[in-house]
């Protein structure tokens, strides 16, 4: 297994990123006790086997989603970097959703990554 929380937190704390957002409103599943209009989470999904060699695991297949929350749209350019960020630390994006959260009138754009490591 390999583990990329720290990874992933440093890829997102990009300048551009952080500009964007308003300051370093990145978060680990849960936000932080901030006022910040946007913020990103990110979390680990799944770290499973992926590939064996001889019956030792050889490769681990992770997937993680990060999460833009903003009480207004989530802009183009944001994704695009938050894309990139991530595809700059061997991620493929597996999937998106675009979504608003009535009861907190947040927005919310949710992106799902996936990568295979070798161990």
């Amino acid at each position: 297994m390999r583990f990329l929380e720290k990874d992933v937190l440093r890829a997102l704390t990009n300048p551009f990123i952080v500009e964007k957002i308003g300051g370093e409103y990145i978060y680990n599943m849960v936000r932080g006790d901030d006022k910040g209009k946007t913020w990103i989470t990110y979390s680990e999904l799944d770290n499973g086997a992926g590939r064996y060699a001889e019956g030792v695991e050889s490769t681990s297949i992770i997937l993680f989603q990060v999460d833009i929350w903003s009480f207004s749209p989530v802009k183009g350019d944001l994704k695009e970097a938050v894309n990139t960020c991530m595809k700059n630390i061997g991620f493929q994006r597996i999937t998106t959703a675009n979504l608003y959260e009535p009861d907190t009138k947040i927005y919310h754009y949710g992106m799902r990554f996936r990568t295979e490591l070798k161990i």
